[in-house]
């Protein structure tokens, strides 16, 4: 009969069972609960003033604590007489939220009572006295307290800091300690990176950390045990979603704990039991770069990325023509399975292997993958789609077909997990789990299905979204190819999971078709800027292309002698064609909106977003498609497009020309011509428009003459015509800034930052047809040298209005223009017809 309304959400239980505690009236009154006698004991006021509230609360037989961390103190009652035995008056830097541990008798409160410092005080709640305080030895750093506890003996105290150093090399872990307290030394002082608050995710300001009986291993933020004498991580619970209960797992024996499970139904208690061999093989995968999130899964290899050779690039241009023509792949390939259809991946080869990844035992009703869905719906199988996280399933079911649709293999794999890369030989694929921090493992597809290699590539790095793996791609059967999203490329021999070489600052790469190039695109989380080739499996450098503007995508023709990269230079969204074999550009003309994607359909054709249909000798945007729920491979040698075509459960490979026969009959190069709205001898009515303020005078003086000479490179004529280009011009300003002069930071001027925006708008009979913006601010630039006399906001400003005329001379206009939206050319369709 013992209350269950009523009270606040901090109670305690004594060890021994005989009462129960909890708050009421804010925190600031304790119930006390005779279980024996199944009655209450009453309520205790904290204090007269009622200012005393609580954050923590333990119970004993014969003791009850109260602890305050917004009023510094602490509070001990006998029990059963309620009488208040100390009322501790704690320092300003008492600090019990940040971590405390009561020990198994309740003699003792260990508290972090000096905060920022670290100092853990112990109090003797006997006599209400502070008997003694520790903190770690020696120069280590410590941070903030992860958490801390007694050993349920009493006779060890451990305790674990996050530590965050962000000077160079960076770093992220956490610093676990455990001192003998008969002698106040320390038994055990060692590091765990990643931070295991990274790795077990627990619930926010969960600081509860015991002993397993008669071992050196804890029990830690009710997430994991931490074996101190093998100094390691070794088992990982299950986190279970929207539990908020500190802790939700208490220890009971050696192999047992008991946890608080809220899954299907109301809260219940289960036991929780592990073997010494489940611990031993936690230990082995920790010792081998393994996190929590490894339990249960295949062995590691232990790797460290950073033991490569790092490559040099080249500036001298020796890049081979590799090309590789493959067998066609069938129109239509049934997928046979009782799950949902995921991932494509196709060989790259002359005969080349298409595997499907289907996730098998999903949760239709999981908000995941509802949301999954509803992505792919609206994306329609862009490569912006590989960025939605995947629903989880309970398996993954490979299955491997060849170019005829013949099934050649099914693997199950016993967890779910995205596929990335399939083998030449169509033998081997490569899959990351979906729930570790950047984990790949390779499977045999076609024989045994075996487990070939686990390993993570970037398990060196502290920061866990630098873990993470933005792509991976099989070079040779041999041979493997990883990007992180920390932008490190690093090339694996594999099975031995050994680095080879690498290079840092890579936003993306591609393979020539044939395999033996990589083509590095370099840049950062601002965009590629430049290209550089290397031989894929040494990392010889091969040569190199300069870009201006962000690189996004680019793709090989199959012959492997031309290269087409998607740029983005602010206001132009260009295609580029670059003869592979000189490295010199053979054309580039605008684009109307940032290809993510490309993809050759033949050798004048190019398809942009899996949707536009690009013609080089328009170069201009034809025709347009929709596909509906599809799934791209991230890399396919043909001019076919295949994908993964899906219907709820059921799943088809499709391959398709682009464009088809009866689209194709549409688009006749003589007949476009005719057909399109502007082309090349069309005349355009220009008009500029820049705003009178006095900074843009020079603008404005130029602007009609220099946007008329891009006319003409784009073939147009200024002239009469329905067709108008409008070129507007003005100013924005957008708050103050400070600059300092370079050598003397107490030199500095407050500056207004202002933006020069210029937007240019084809249009006919008032509707637009083709826009683009471009943006120059006055700060762009990180340097600017004044003249003599020269304000720091007059230098600042004419710079701006400089590099704004430099956008008028060098802005490309398009030479064709086709439909009412230049985005979708003539006409829409659906890739399957």
């Amino acid at each position: 009969n013992a209350p269950s309304q009523g009270y606040s959400s901090i109670v305690s239980l004594a060890p021994n069972g005989s009462y129960l505690a909890g708050t009421l009236a804010g925190n600031k009154q304790i119930e006390v609960y005779d279980l024996k006698a199944d009655k209450s004991l009453g309520i205790l006021q904290t204090d007269s003033s009622g200012d005393f509230q609580i954050s923590q609360l333990a119970v004993w037989a014969d003791r009850l604590v109260a602890v305050s961390n917004i009023h510094n103190g602490i509070k001990v009652w006998d029990l059963p007489s309620g009488q208040l035995k100390h009322d501790i008056k704690a320092g300003d830097k008492f600090n019990p939220d940040y971590g405390h541990a009561f020990s198994p008798s309740g003699k003792y409160l260990a508290v972090d009572g000096e905060f920022l410092k670290k100092q853990i005080d112990f109090y003797d709640l006997a006599d209400g006295k502070v008997v003694g305080s520790i903190s770690p030895e020696g120069e280590t750093r410590v941070g903030e307290i992860e958490a801390m506890g007694f050993s349920q003996e009493g006779d060890k105290f451990a305790a674990i800091y996050g530590v965050d150093i962000f000077s160079a090399p960076a770093r992220k872990y956490s610093r676990v300690v455990v001192w003998d307290l008969k002698t106040g030394k320390l038994s055990s002082d060692f590091e765990l990176e990643p931070k295991l608050k990274d790795q077990l995710d627990p619930v926010y300001q969960n600081h509860f950390m015991e002993s397993l009986p008669g071992t050196n291993r804890w029990l830690v933020q009710s997430q994991g045990i931490v074996d101190a004498d093998e100094q390691q991580l070794v088992l990982a619970f299950p986190k279970q979603q929207g539990v908020d209960l500190n802790p939700s797992r208490k220890v009971m024996e050696p192999n047992t704990v008991a946890a608080v499970i809220t899954e299907k139904g109301d809260p219940r208690i289960e036991l929780e039991t592990f073997s010494q061999e489940d611990l031993l093989a936690g230990a082995a995968s920790a010792a081998a770069g393994g996190m929590a999130s490894d339990a249960g899964l295949p062995p590691l290899t232990p790797s460290d990325f950073t033991e490569a050779r790092e490559a040099l690039a080249s500036n001298e241009w020796a890049a081979p023509v590799d090309g590789l023509r493959t067998t066609p792949i069938r129109d239509s390939i049934r997928v046979a399975s009782d799950g949902t259809a995921r991932d494509i991946a196709i060989s790259r080869s002359e005969s080349p292997v298409i595997v499907i990844r289907v996730g098998i035992g999903e949760n239709s009703n999981d908000p995941a993958v509802q949301a999954y869905q509803k992505t792919l719906e609206l994306l329609g199988g862009s490569p912006l789609e590989t960025k939605a996280k995947q629903p989880f399933a309970k398996e993954s079911e490979l299955s491997a077909f060849d170019a005829s649709g013949k099934e050649l293999g099914k693997v199950t794999i016993p967890y779910s997990a995205q596929l990335w890369s399939v083998s030449p030989n169509g033998q081997l694929a490569v899959l990351e789990q979906h729930e570790t921090n950047g984990r790949l493992d390779i499977y045999q597809l076609q024989e045994s299905g075996e487990h070939i290699v686990g390993w993570r590539p970037y398990r060196a790095e502290s920061e866990e979204r630098h873990r993470e793996i933005k792509r991976v791609e099989f070079i040779d059967n041999q041979t493997v190819a990883t990007l992180s999203m920390n932008y490190q490329l690093v090339v694996w021999n594999v099975p031995q999971a050994k680095p080879l070489w690498r290079l840092n600052e890579v936003r993306d790469f591609e393979l020539t078709p044939g395999g033996k190039a990589l083509i590095a695109v370099r840049g950062n989380i601002l965009g590629g800027k430049s290209l550089a080739v290397f031989e894929s499996r040494t990392g010889e450098g091969w040569g190199g292309v300069e870009l201006d503007g962000a690189t996004k995508s680019l793709a090989f023709h199959p012959n492997g002698q031309l290269l087409a990269i998607s740029r983005d230079s602010g206001a132009d969204k260009l295609l580029r064609i670059v003869d592979f074999e000189t490295g010199e550009t053979v054309e580039e003309f605008p684009i109307p909106a940032i290809a993510t994607s490309i993809s050759w359909t033949g050798d004048e054709f190019l398809l942009l977003n899996t949707s536009q249909l690009v013609n080089r000798k328009l170069q201009a945007v034809v025709w347009s498609y929709s596909s509906g729920p599809v799934q791209f491979p991230l890399a396919q040698v043909n001019t076919q497009p295949t994908f993964l075509q899906l219907a709820g459960n059921r799943a088809v490979v499709r391959t398709v020309d682009v464009p088809s026969e009866t689209v194709a009959g549409r688009l006749d190069p003589a007949q476009l011509r005719d057909q399109a709205i502007l082309k090349p001898g069309d005349p355009v009515k220009l008009r500029t428009s820049i705003a009178s303020e006095p900074k843009l005078l020079s603008l404005r003086n130029v602007a009609e003459e220099l946007v008329s000479r891009q006319l003409e490179a784009a073939g147009s004529k200024v002239g009469d015509s329905d067709i108008e280009l409008a070129v507007t011009g003005s100013i924005v300003s957008e708050g103050n800034a400070t600059v300092s002069k370079i050598g003397d930071r107490s030199v500095s001027e407050t500056v207004m930052r202002k933006t020069i925006v210029l937007d240019f708008t084809y249009s006919k009979g008032g509707k637009p047809l083709w826009t683009s913006t471009r943006r120059v601010g006055n700060l762009d630039q990180f340097l600017v040298r004044l003249q003599q006399g020269q304000t720091a906001q007059e230098g600042i400003d004419q710079q701006m209005a400089e590099r704004a005329q430099g956008v008028l001379r060098s802005m490309k206009l398009p030479s064709f223009i086709f439909g009412e939206q230049a985005a979708r050319g003539l006409g829409t369709s659906s890739l399957v017809e």
